[in-house]
């Protein structure tokens, strides 16, 4: 990149070292050509990854920014990753491309391009019977890099005494120790999936870490989904001779309009056959997925919808030689793909992956999909999938004037009230909140075959094949309710059970399913977690 003889240009080095603090040091040069630029950098010996350069063009100042694994950087990576190297282990880079909110049926309505490449791969397996584990994307993220519900990790909500991310046990330092280079890029900083609500780290979590890119960047002049391929593709070439894990989520693009995806189809094609060039065909595992569904239209709102919210996509394109090398494992995931599994089943798997040939010594809540799960024993508690979330369930519509119903929606308003008064200051800045409308009600009973399954039995194909079923009238009731409430129009879906003494138990994963926008602006920043339920008066 040249500029004209008349034009100068600076450059500003950041290097961010945590999600808190700020060093910066700077450098200039009259020099019109980038060349000199980058040769004033080296001079410098700069070990910054970031690095933003300003310009004036035709009296109007410019920047931009950059971010490429420094010498220093990629010196240091090497040495550990070698140092580290674990003899066991498939050895295989691994991809994620995440894409926010997006269904297993979105990606087949939208995807005109990249939906038949990945169909028509006899390497690419899709997960038909995939679920969520809870509400939103960092109960998600958290299952396939952490393997833990986000209610047994420790506490790092930034409203209550807490700590930073760093104390949960990330996947990312298990590959560490299997001799993996690890990145992390999230293009949506201020709603990062451990930012949001969380406190975010103070030591970066992988080796080479993009929020401060990120930050930088926001708001970007090019496609955050472009910028995303760009760095994927800079560190896989960076390191293309040593195992790396790269985590790359796409919120920004589809996260408020699900039906956006489809601008982004040939950035996903691009993604696809980049992995299938001769030097990466061979030893990478791309997987392609959505965290979940749609949650807060009015699409959602639909039977369907909320079987698409707990339905998302996800892909997995192996290897060209994977079947041939591997095929007891090929076989297991390609039969897996068309029984539920969970994104605790993806943790299991990548557990595998570094223990292969080897089960891994731990137990986790998912199986690994390179095992073969009985779909007669499979349920969605045993795949760490609570009630709430689970699509195996059978809905009997109730009508709203029903009296039990009233009482139920009541009890879960009730419950929000009582979850603001615990907070002292949202209980004096947030309205108590009525209810208005019940909108629908249904009465959700387990499937027959997983409330009566007793055991299994052997038959003519298995020791353990048959299966032994006893049946009782006694299915459990479990209602779910969807209302709005007054003064904020909030629409909330709850569940709870009903017990034979009338006494209610409300599931406290409750979801609210239209946005609150500024609503809760009173305790926001503050108190996250209460955002969906505050009206501030």
């Amino acid at each position: 990149m040249r500029f004209a003889k008349d034009k100068k240009l600076s450059g500003k080095v950041n290097k961010r070292k945590n999600d808190f603090i700020y060093t910066i040091s700077y450098w200039k040069d009259d020099e019109t050509d980038i060349e000199a630029a980058d040769y004033c950098m080296k001079k410098t010996q700069h070990a910054a990854d970031v690095v933003s350069v300003e310009y004036k063009v035709e009296g109007l100042n410019h920047s931009k920014f950059h971010a490429h694994v420094s010498d220093h950087t990629q010196r240091k990576l090497r040495e550990n990753a070698l140092k580290r190297k674990d003899v066991k282990g498939l050895g295989l880079d691994i991809v994620f491309l995440m894409i926010d909110s997006q269904s297993n049926a979105n990606f087949h309505r939208q995807l005109n391009k990249s939906m038949p490449q990945l169909l028509n791969d006899e390497n690419t397996i899709i997960l038909n019977g995939h679920t969520i584990v809870g509400d939103g994307t960092t109960a998600q993220v958290a299952a396939i890099l952490i393997g833990e519900q986000e209610k047994d990790l420790p506490e790092a909500r930034r409203s209550f005494t807490s700590s930073a991310c760093d104390n949960f046990n990330f996947i990312f330092k298990d590959f560490h120790k299997a001799g993996y280079i690890t990145m992390l890029s999230e293009d949506f900083p201020e709603k990062g999936a451990f930012h949001l609500r969380l406190n975010g780290f103070v030591n970066k979590p992988t080796s080479w870490y993009l929020r401060p890119f990120w930050l930088a960047q926001t708001p970007s002049p090019k496609c955050d989904v472009e910028y995303n391929n760009i760095l994927l593709k800079t560190f896989t070439e960076t390191f293309e001779d040593i195992s790396k894990f790269s985590f790359v989520i796409n919120s920004e693009i589809a996260h408020d309009n699900i039906n956006k995806l489809k601008v982004i189809d040939d950035d996903i094609l691009e993604v696809i056959n980049y992995f299938k060039m001769p030097v990466r065909i061979n030893h990478t595992v791309l997987i392609i997925f959505g965290d979940h569904g749609e949650r807060v239209t009015d699409f959602r709102l639909t039977t369907q919808g909320k079987l698409e919210e707990r339905l998302p996509f996800f892909s997995i394109t192996l290897p060209v030689i994977f079947k041939e090398k591997y095929p007891k494992l090929f076989t297991a995931l390609k039969k897996n793909s068309n029984v539920l599994t969970s994104h605790f089943d993806i943790y299991a798997t990548l557990q595998h992956m570094m223990s292969y040939p080897d089960l891994p010594e731990k137990k986790f809540i998912g199986q690994s999909l390179f095992t073969e799960i009985n779909p007669e024993l499979r349920t969605c508690k045993n795949s760490g999938v609570a009630d709430h979330w689970c699509p195996c369930l059978n809905y009997n519509d109730v009508p709203v004037t029903d009296a039990k119903v009233n009482y139920v929606a009541q009890s879960v308003v009730d419950f929000i009230n009582k979850l603001l008064s615990k907070n002292e200051k949202a209980s004096r800045l947030c309205a108590y909140l009525t209810l208005n409308t019940i909108i629908s009600s249904s009465l959700k009973t387990l499937k027959n075959e997983v409330r009566d399954f007793q055991k299994t039995k052997r038959n003519h194909e298995c020791d353990s094949c048959g299966v032994v079923y006893y049946f009782s009238s006694a299915a459990k009731k479990y209602y779910e309710v969807v209302f709005t409430v007054n003064p904020s129009n909030g629409t909330f879906e709850a569940n709870a059970d009903v017990l034979s003494d009338n006494k209610i138990i409300v599931d406290e994963n409750i979801s609210r399913i239209n946005r609150y926008g500024n609503q809760p602006y009173c305790i926001m920043n503050e108190f996250p977690h209460l955002r969906p339920y505050c009206y501030c008066t």
